[in-house]
């Protein structure tokens, strides 16, 4: 598993950035020099979505944030809506279903 799992998230690392160049192998100097570019616009994004993901899971909890949070409704409010989900009538939105008769 060693050797076909690093092979293959290299290959996914450089699909990646190839995927965002307009070339495949750098065959001039500017496009040489766009390679170390786009690697590194490549790890700042990844960075970033690491931050991201590991901001969603520390805000809810800090004191500053917490009442910015949307919590869901609780008690009877939440049972009012699962009431009022369960009768919602949504079959005039499925293509070719026949409407039923509203009673």
């Amino acid at each position: 598993m060693g050797i076909f799992g690093l092979g293959g998230g290299v290959m996914v690392l450089a699909s990646l950035i190839f995927a965002s160049q307009t070339f495949i192998l750098p065959q001039t100097a500017s496009q040489l020099a766009e390679l170390p570019i786009r690697c590194r616009s490549w790890r700042r994004n990844n960075v970033r979505c690491r931050a991201a993901f590991a901001l969603r899971s520390y805000l809810p909890k800090s004191p500053v944030l917490r009442p910015l949070m949307l919590n869901p409704p609780e008690g009877d409010e939440r049972e009012d809506i699962e009431y009022r989900e369960a009768m919602a009538d949504f079959s005039h939105l499925v293509a070719g279903a026949a409407p039923r008769p509203r009673i």
